[in-house]
């Protein structure tokens, strides 16, 4: 019997080609984007999964109550001195170790040298805790000095090919020999921590001691905790280590330990080292991929509907010879799994071909796995299951008679469904249709949002060696240049604060106020295309400057000084420029007010700041702090600047590899995460839309199928191709709007919620909304009427001669 019942299912494939096609063709995208999305949703999911004590370690979380900075956050930072307090203090913790980035630097074996950016500083519990697998070298105590790092195979392969690296020198900054005792393997990609150089913190605390104190908060520390040990009592344990050590009168430090798998979901906590995502993508994109299935499904009851009331006589005169409901049930529904599982395999096919796509738009490492093909299979077989259902059970219930008659127009159990059906997926399609809009929008705002400064035409390289300790003469070399208009230096990279630093003044003495400070050259501000409001710019002819202040416009309002007299050309509030403020050690004036600059992304508020000279003295310390010089140019011939600066760097840098970036590029690179997710975004947005088109057009056809005698009647009696049109499509039309107003308010609250992800965002205006519903409107009507006039301008006479 079953094999007869696979006879009869591929003859009807061969039989409706086109039903067959376009039935698979749908289910199959569905099937490959909604794999593609689990995949991606797993992967998310999965960071740090591998570590075997997972469960037992914790990132230490501060925040300062009572400070006051104009930004209110949660800290992954803590003091050096912490760590050796904990392990000293608290038995029911079994290993620490603290986490630093450092700054980007170069490294050299031989004649090899290349800049690295994923530089760490760890403690030997490190590896302790995490199951990072060492694959040579020294595992029990790699740290055994205090110049010894571990690398990972990458960098192995990079600097010493097939040579052994263990024992080998890496000489960075200064010279400075570092010796190989271990290899790790790579970091996997589901890991938040990516490090490819960790160094001991033995040899910074050796030689910087003030910046392991308990006040100079700089470090992530984690902590594995033992099998029974109570996270929130050692987290009141921690908080009163650092409430007693705090130097700070009326300053409270609040400690909350965040388990490890909460780390890479969770982007609010600041100044940290890790990479992160967002959990609302996660929900967004599963939504997604739940809708585009259901489309899919959809699609696949609607066109085997329509498909098999074609065959109603077939299915009457069955029923008149004695074929029960259970065996028109199993034949409808083993028709429909070959057709499922053709889909299936068609959409693995697909899923190989664009997989590859996908991980190099992302940056992923998906792949196809046993458990994958499980639930893959698991998810298909479900499909199978209760799309195959209504249309077997609702054709296999009708009488011989009925049947016989094509009466299948019961509105209580036919098209009412299906038109439910139908105005669910206009509500998805509008509703990602709607999203897509805002979310380019937003992600088009915060790009041309104007940032307080001009990012074009503007490269930096770094602040190294000879070039930084002989800044000024480096300077007058590059100006001499004419295609180069300004130059100056910054102790840290330039999209980026260093340094923060209590403010008080004479109405203001308690210290429970900081903000940021950035440390420049006085040319910065022309560099960097900066307006002055008030007063004046850092002048390199005047001693006086070099301990002078300037502030922008927030931190001018943040701190609420006003000046003794009244305002000068001033819009926010009276200019304090000739006010004496105390910070970084220095009682000093005011000279200038800036406008606001946007350094963050704009999911952070814009922060506060005060400018002060940097002074010559660091000039050679750039190399610690990833210092930077900022060139602006006015050549749009790059190759004959980059030349210019390149023959200015081998002259004081000879020994150092030459690197550039440009300010722009840099600056789009913070919005790279919501770029990528916005065009995957569309891409499954449009494929959803294409999906609903199919399951249109198989609709129309259910309805063209039952009323072609009556069309045939109607053009018989004189009615135009266009009555005829919009007497088929006026239902649809109907659907569209009810569509809109159920998925109005649902893209509403789904995007204000995402936005508020964002310190600085667009309006919801109505714009999008109408801009989705007339869209949807157009490609329903356009694909219904294709199908429409070809009803309508058929001939009559075979209308009438229908059955």
């Amino acid at each position: 019997m079953f094999i007869n019942y696979l006879k009869i299912a591929f003859r009807q494939l061969l039989a409706k080609k086109v039903f067959s096609i376009i039935n698979i063709t749908g289910l199959a995208i569905g099937f490959a984007c909604t794999a593609i999305i689990f995949l991606w949703v797993k992967d998310e999911l999965s960071f740090d999964d591998f570590h075997k004590n997972k469960d037992q370690i914790y990132r230490i979380l501060v925040k300062v109550e009572g400070l006051k900075d104009g930004i209110d956050e949660t800290m992954a930072i803590t003091p050096g001195k912490l760590s050796k307090s904990i392990k000293s203090e608290m038995p029911e913790v079994k290993y620490v170790t603290r986490n630093n980035q450092n700054f980007r630097a170069p490294f050299k074996y031989k004649e090899k040298g290349f800049y690295e950016d994923k530089v760490f500083q760890v403690d030997n519990d490190f590896f302790k805790m995490f199951s990072f697998k060492i694959i040579k070298g020294n595992s029990e105590k790699p740290f055994t000095n205090i110049n010894d790092i571990v690398i990972s195979r990458r960098i192995a392969r990079k600097y010493f090919g097939e040579e052994d690296p263990v024992g080998k020198i890496l000489i960075s900054n200064f010279g400075n020999e570092y010796n190989v005792s271990a290899v790790i393997e790579n970091m996997p990609a589901n890991s938040q921590m990516q490090m490819d150089i960790l160094q001991s913190h033995m040899s910074s605390e050796k030689y910087w001691k003030s910046g392991y104190s308990w006040s100079n908060y700089l470090y992530e520390t984690y902590i594995m905790i033992n099998d029974k040990a109570d996270p929130y009592a050692i987290a009141g344990k921690i908080g009163s280590l650092l409430n007693k050590h705090n130097v700070i009168p009326n300053l409270h430090v609040n400690v909350t330990l965040q388990p490890l798998s909460d780390i890479y979901l969770n982007p609010d906590i600041t100044n940290s080292d890790t990479l992160t995502s967002d959990k609302k993508y996660i929900n967004i994109f599963s939504i997604i991929a739940l809708g585009i299935l259901l489309i899919a499904c959809i699609n696949f009851v609607n066109i085997s509907t329509a498909n098999s009331i074609s065959r109603s006589k077939e299915i009457g005169i069955r029923k008149v010879l004695g074929s029960g409901r259970k065996n028109l049930i199993k034949q409808f529904m083993s028709e429909f799994a070959i057709l499922t599982f053709i889909a299936a395999l068609l959409s693995l096919l697909i899923l190989e071909i664009a997989l590859p796509y996908f991980n190099y738009f992302t940056g992923k490492e998906l792949f196809l796995n046993p458990g994958f093909y499980i639930a893959f299979f698991i998810i298909v077989i479900l499909t199978a299951l209760l799309g195959g259902s209504y249309p077997a059970f609702y054709l296999s219930t009708y009488s011989p008679e009925r049947i016989l008659k094509n009466k299948f127009t019961d509105k209580k159990y036919g098209i009412s469904l299906r038109s439910a059906l139908v105005v669910f997926q206009f509500s998805i399609s509008i509703l990602l249709i709607i999203s897509t809009i805002i979310v380019n929008n937003q992600l088009s705002f915060i790009q041309n949002k104007k940032l307080g400064f001009d990012k074009e035409n503007v490269l930096y390289i770094p602040a190294k060696g000879d070039l930084s300790e002989k800044f000024k003469s480096a300077k007058e070399q590059l100006l001499k240049y004419t295609n180069i208009t300004n130059v100056s230096m910054k102790e840290c990279p330039p999209t980026e604060t260093l340094s923060s630093s209590f403010v008080t003044w004479d109405e203001h003495k308690e210290q429970n106020i900081t903000l940021r400070l950035m440390q420049v050259t006085p040319g910065y501000f022309g560099s960097m295309n900066i307006k002055l409001i008030a007063g004046r710019l850092f002048s390199e002819d005047l001693a006086s400057d070099k301990t002078a202040f300037i502030l922008n416009e927030a931190a001018v309002k943040f701190l609420g000084i006003q000046s003794h007299g009244a305002a000068v050309n001033f819009p926010v509030i009276q200019t304090p420029v000739g006010r004496i403020i105390h910070t970084w050690g220095r009682d000093d004036e005011i000279i200038g007010i800036v406008n606001n600059t946007h350094f963050k992304s704009l999911h952070h508020k814009l922060q506060p700041i005060i400018f002060i000279q940097l002074p010559q003295s660091r000039y050679r310390q750039l190399d610690y702090t990833a210092g930077s010089i900022l060139i602006r140019f006015s050549d749009n011939n790059f190759e004959k600047v980059l030349s210019n600066i390149k023959t200015v760097w081998k002259e004081y840098n000879p020994d150092l590899p030459f690197e550039y970036h440009f300010l722009d590029q840099k600056i789009e690179q913070k919005y790279g995460f919501e770029q990528r997710l916005s065009k995957i975004f569309t891409g499954f947005s449009l494929l959803a839309i294409f999906i609903s088109c199919l399951g249109l057009y198989s609709l129309i056809t259910f309805v063209a199928i039952n009323q072609t005698k009556e069309i045939g009647i109607r053009k018989v009696m004189g009615a135009s191709v266009s009555v005829i049109v919009i007497s088929l499509s006026k239902d649809f039309i109907k659907w569209a709007l009810i569509a809109n107003i159920i998925s109005w308010p649902i893209a509403w609250y789904a995007m204000n919620k995402w936005l508020q992800g964002f310190a600085y965002r667009v309006d919801i205006t109505i714009l999008p909304f109408i801009i989705a519903g007339i869209l949807a409107l157009l490609i329903a009507l356009l694909t219904v009427s294709y199908r429409s006039v070809k009803v309508a301008t058929s001939n009559p006479v075979e209308a009438l001669r229908y059955e």
